[in-house]
Order: structure tokens, then C-alpha cells, then sequence
């Protein structure tokens, strides 16, 4: 089945970014029996309101990656907004993680999204993945054209553990998108497109069917 994947890396730039783009179909693969690994590359500490504990952010995700039932995660401490000044950085660590975890799906940020630690993480992943399947998330307050090439429907459950997820993230409550009903209106919108209920929409940068013996 050419859906079906097995090992499943998300590329988060920031904390929370893989659950706000990709955290219903996370759910939805994991409950199919998937392993997934996530990797935020930044703590973003220097983002932190006053009164926040500098490490909030890496218990928060531990907290929210473990609500969607990953248990493979790692939290890195590049600088917010810098990433570019750490590409060669970036790049070396995803081919180190390609060449152990050897991911058969990479889910990142989609080519379109403007934020500049995003674009890195897009380019740097499709340069450590070019021949793995790859797919980019959406977030439509950072991207003005976004090709919505793979709609994945997803269950009212899964839609309720992506709440759930963000949910975890105290400190950035005050974030509109963190606003109750906010993720599962946009889920709704995404699926109305193609007639679904519930759905997340992907970019397909690379799509690779390899025989089942390989």
C-alpha cells in the first residue's frame, strides 16, 4: 500500500510548530502503528514572555509530543530567527538522523512559509532527504501561496489530540491560534475543500514509491 508509511520523522522548527501543522495526521499514523520521531530545533527561550522559566518550552514539548504518543524526541537549542547562521549545522545533524532513523516519510515546513527558520529547515531538509517522501505543512499566517497537493482526512479524535497537544503549551495561550476552537475550524476548512469532514493539507515536495523489497 503506497500510503502506508512505517517511520515517520517530523522536522519542527520551534516547539509546537510540527503539532500545529502536522499534530492530527501525527495522531492518525501513530494509532496505525507508526513510529515517529520529532525534532524541534530550537527551545525558543529568547521568545519567552517575562516570568517564564528559560526551559518551559522543552517541558511543554515533552508534555505535548508525549499527548500525541511520540516518544522519540529530541529538543535542540538553536537560536530563534538565526537558523540560517547554522545551516551546515542543520544539514549535518539531519544526515546523521537520515542515516540512523532512515525515515520512509519527512514531514517539514512547506516551501512557501516565509518565517526565516522555517525556510531553513525546509531547504536544509529537502537537501538531507532528496530521496525519501516528503511533505510540507501549512500554516496560513506564514505562507501566501500554498499548493495544497495531499489532503489527508483525519478523525474528530485525531483533531482532539492536536487540540490537545497545543493545549499543553501554556505559555503561548496568549497565541490566537491557541484560542479554543481555533484547530479544529481550520481542520474543517481544509476538509470541506475536497467534501471531508476533519483534513490537514500538505505540500508534496517529493513523493518516492519504492518496491516493497527495498
Amino acid at each position: 500500500m503506497m500510503y502506508k508509511f512505517s517511520r515517520i520523522l517530523v522536522l519542527s522548527p520551534h516547539t509546537d510548530d510540527g503539532e500545529i501543522g502536522a499534530g492530527a495526521f501525527i495522531n492518525k499514523l501513530i494509532q496505525s502503528g507508526a513510529e515517529v520521531k520529532y525534532i524541534a530545533f530550537s527551545s525558543c527561550k529568547e521568545s519567552l514572555r517575562d516570568g517564564f522559566e528559560p526551559d518551559t518550552l522543552v517541558k511543554e514539548c515533552q508534555l505535548a509530543t508525549a499527548t500525541l504518543g511520540i516518544s522519540n524526541i529530541e529538543i535542540l537549542d538553536y537560536p530563534v530567527r538565526k537558523f540560517n547562521e547554522h545551516r551546515q549545522s542543520i544539514l549535518e545533524k539531519l544526515i546523521k538522523v537520515r542515516a540512523k532513523f532512515q525515515p520512509d516519510l519527512v514531514i517539514v515546513p512547506s516551501s512557501s512559509d516565509i518565517h526565516q527558520d522555517h525556510s531553513v529547515i525546509f531547504n536544509e531538509g529537502q537537501r538531507a532527504f532528496k530521496n525519501t517522501t516528503l511533505i510540507g505543512y501549512f500554516f496560513p499566517w506564514n505562507c501566501i501561496n500554498f499548493s495544497a497537493d495531499l489532503v489527508v482526512e483525519v478523525s474528530a479524535d485525531d483533531v482532539k489530540a492536536k487540540e490537545n497537544s497545543i493545549a499543553c503549551y501554556k505559555s503561548q495561550s496568549h497565541r490566537f491560534y491557541a484560542q479554543e476552537g481555533y484547530m479544529r475550524n481550520m481542520c474543517q476548512q481544509q476538509g470541506s475543500n475536497t467534501g471531508l469532514g476533519f483534513s490537514e493539507v500538505y505540500e508534496v515536495i517529493r513523493w518516492v514509491i519504492k518496491n516493497e523489497s527495498a
